[in-house]
């Protein structure tokens, strides 16, 4: 029969063991963090060596390369361009490692991957995320008892540290919004605008249609190149939000809309008919604009993300409520829950302290 064990480990944390000698008369061990799921493993073992259904676990011989791949290709909640990124990451696993067996495979083996690395130069950046991913793919591994343990949990990797930039102001974006209008199009410029007025993500903005903007944007979708295909889907947290828009920008997007014709159903800004693609727009409007405004960050183009920055340190200093801030973002909080949601709805007193953080954006809108 199995018996359980506790355990004070040195954090301070319990730990629960649960012991178990198999049908062959080989002795079993394993390590549960909480009680609950150290009995349920307790009961399953004993019945089912009890009813003779008992299995004993063989050595996995799956390669790292087959165990990272089956990971990424079956995972059933990943979106497709999170999958993408899995792929663009897997070979700084693949090409040091991939050959070896999982089972056998112990934290020396993650060590030495990791010092290989950092050897051969590869980005702090890069070593975090392939570490990241062979977690995940190790993890699916034992929660499938294909695997005893995961090795590579315990390595320590080094944390890619933030990126310190200034955020941009509001004089900031109106030059380079004149600049991305005189290189592309009017469009470009108001793109710009809109940007640092809403803080929305650039692949949410080329979702929007007409009708999702007015006095507040209705942020509901996201577009995400898969396979060089824009594709429209969620937004990047699976859940629909309400940002707000000053008066002068609202205006100016309605002026913008009548003068191009567009109807409530049409997309709001686009590309000759099809969906803006983030990359293409950032290489033709906003790198050479932002050159052309002289707003650099230590001789480096600021990225267009950096307008999502810019909206928040205006939200901030408008004095809204760091909440309302994170709630129009569409930032997640393990301390704010959906039950709280109606208190951070835009109202109007909020576009009153936008109207005059932001002020006008241009002049009124000459024919197109």
């Amino acid at each position: 029969m199995a018996s359980m064990t506790t355990e004070t480990l040195p954090s301070g944390r319990r730990s629960y063991s649960v012991r178990w000698r198999e049908p062959t008369g080989r002795q079993r061990n394993k390590r549960f963090r909480t009680y609950s799921l150290a009995r349920a493993h307790k009961s399953k073992v004993e019945n089912q060596i009890d009813e003779g259904r008992y299995v004993v676990p063989t050595e996995n011989t799956d390669i790292v390369a087959d165990v990272v791949t089956r990971y990424i290709e079956t995972h059933q909640t990943a979106r497709a361009t999170t999958k993408q990124t899995w792929r663009f990451q897997a070979p700084h696993i693949v090409t040091r490692i991939g050959k070896l067996k999982v089972g056998p495979m112990r934290r020396g083996d993650v060590e030495a991957w990791r010092d290989q690395m950092v050897a051969e130069g590869v980005p702090v950046s890069a070593m975090w995320n392939a570490w990241r991913l062979l977690k995940q793919a190790l993890n699916a591994e034992v929660a499938a008892e294909r695997l005893p343990k995961n090795f590579a949990k315990d390595v320590k990797f080094a944390r890619p540290g933030e990126r310190e930039r200034p955020a941009m102001t509001w004089d900031d974006i109106v030059r380079i919004s004149a600049e991305a209008e005189r290189i592309g199009s009017y469009q470009d410029g108001l793109i710009v605008r809109f940007l640092g007025a809403t803080g929305v993500r650039f692949g949410e903005l080329a979702a929007l249609r007409v009708r999702d903007v007015g006095g507040v944007v209705n942020v509901t979708k996201g577009v995400v190149v898969v396979d060089g295909l824009a594709v429209v889907g969620p937004t990047k947290t699976g859940k629909s939000r309400k940002t707000p828009l000053s008066a002068g920008m609202a205006d100016e997007v309605r002026s913008y809309v009548s003068s191009t014709g567009k109807t409530a159903d049409d997309v709001l800004f686009d590309a000759d008919g099809k969906y803006l693609i983030g990359k293409a727009w950032r290489e033709r409007v906003f790198y050479p604009a932002s050159i052309a405004a002289g707003v650099t960050f230590d001789g480096k183009c600021p990225h267009v993300h950096d307008l999502r920055h810019a909206a928040t340190s205006l939200w901030l200093e408008a004095g809204t409520a760091p909440h309302k801030v994170q709630r129009w973002l569409g930032h997640s909080s393990a301390t704010m829950t959906d039950v709280y949601a109606h208190v951070y709805d835009v109202n109007d007193a909020d576009i009153d302290k936008l109207d005059a953080a932001f002020g006008p954006s241009r002049p009124a809108l000459k024919a197109v």
